[in-house]
């Protein structure tokens, strides 16, 4: 009895692929709408992916931070200003020099495996003097100075 009902099956199914027309593609891969979606779906996988490396590195700072002793550990978002994010407590040693703070004499900075990043926390600064500030502001404009001459030097040759 099943066999005759899988003939029966086979047979109905025959006939329905006979009958129906053969199928055409129901996109074409030149049509410009088609092309901005899959340029909009691969953009938006990038930045997941991109984004899901950024959580990584985040979770290796924090990591690193804690094994050294720190509590209170709060990154810098870089899609907003420095001074739009008062309560960041780890910036490296240009960033604290551009906010008005030293590093103590005698502290190191954590290191974060994988990454060249060299990264101090809040306490491990101190607010500078007027004086300190003035010479930290020409050093940084100094550094800054040359870093756009190499910046030009590579975009020419």
């Amino acid at each position: 009895m099943a066999t005759n009902r899988k003939k029966a099956d086979a047979s109905t199914n025959a006939s329905n692929t006979a009958t129906e027309a053969p199928r055409s593609p129901t996109f074409d891969p030149n049509d410009p709408v088609f092309k901005a979606a899959v340029a909009e779906a691969v953009a938006a996988a990038m930045a997941v992916k991109e984004a899901s490396k950024r959580e990584g590195t985040e979770i290796k700072i924090i990591n690193a931070f804690t094994k050294a002793g720190f509590k209170d550990v709060v990154l810098f978002d870089r899609t907003r200003l420095l001074v739009e994010q008062p309560t960041v407590t780890v910036l490296t040693y240009d960033r604290w020099l551009e906010l008005g703070r030293k590093v103590r004499p005698g502290e190191h900075a954590v290191k974060v495996k994988g990454y060249f990043l060299r990264l101090f926390h809040k306490t491990q600064t101190e607010i500078m003097t007027t004086a300190e500030r003035k010479e930290a502001f020409k050093r940084l404009q100094k550094k800054a100075s040359c870093r756009e001459v190499r910046a030009a030097a590579a975009a020419a040759g």
